[in-house]
Parts: C-alpha cells; sequence; structure tokens
C-alpha cells in the first residue's frame, strides 16, 4: 500500500486527503504523545539538545518503552513526509482535471510538512 502511495498511483484526492492531510496529522499527534510520554517533553528543547546534555542519570525519569516509540514515531514521519509529498507530486502530475488543483495540492502539502517539522525542531 505505501508503495503505491509513494509511487503516486493512487488518486489525488485520496493521496492528499487521506493521506497527505490525514496521515501527517496523525502522526503528527503520535509523535506529540510519545514525546510527552517519554519524559521528554521540555519546551524549545529538540533532539541535539536532547543528545548534548544526555547522561546516564538523567534516564530514571524517561520512560525507555515510550522513548523508543518517540524515536520510532520520529523515524517513521521522517520517512512519510518525504514519501507522500513524492507521491502527491506524483499523482498531481497525472491529476487531469485541474492543473490548478494539482500544483495547489503540491504547495499546500509542503507547507503542511514544513510547518509540521517547523514546530518539531523548534519545540
Amino acid at each position: 500500500m505505501l508503495k503505491k502511495l509513494f509511487n503516486g498511483e493512487l488518486p489525488l484526492r485520496v493521496t492528499f486527503w487521506k493521506y497527505g492531510i490525514l496521515g501527517l496529522t496523525i502522526l503528527y499527534y503520535a509523535h506529540k504523545m510519545f514525546r510527552s510520554l517519554s519524559g521528554y517533553y521540555a519546551k524549545g528543547s529538540n533532539w541535539i539538545n536532547f543528545f548534548r546534555n544526555f547522561n546516564i542519570s538523567n534516564f530514571t525519569h524517561i520512560n525507555a518503552a515510550w522513548l523508543l516509540c518517540y524515536f520510532a514515531v520520529s523515524l517513521f514521519l521522517v520517512i512519510y513526509s518525504v514519501g507522500i509529498v513524492k507521491g502527491i507530486w506524483k499523482s498531481a502530475a497525472t491529476y487531469d482535471k485541474s492543473v490548478w488543483l494539482a500544483q495547489s495540492a503540491r504547495i499546500i502539502i509542503i507547507a503542511a510538512v514544513v510547518s509540521i517539522w517547523w514546530v518539531i525542531i523548534r519545540g
């Protein structure tokens, strides 16, 4: 299923709304939830600060299982973000009903991915 999605073989409407907007929203909130559950929710902190300030005595405050889930969801979100942009880009290329809608879908999904990653990176 993801192969068809990332290769742009699904219709633009389904790719954009179901997998683009809804999929990214669900993954963003899952990322936020696991970040909160792992005990690693400090406003303004990011992964660089986490690894720079990491020591074993601070690990008692972080639940390891939730932290692994957090990193797994983060990694999947990176892969999914790239894949969904690629999939929508290819689906828009084959969309023949409206050039304006196809270009709008491309712009909106790039803006959505950039805004999600801006919020995640900035904390």
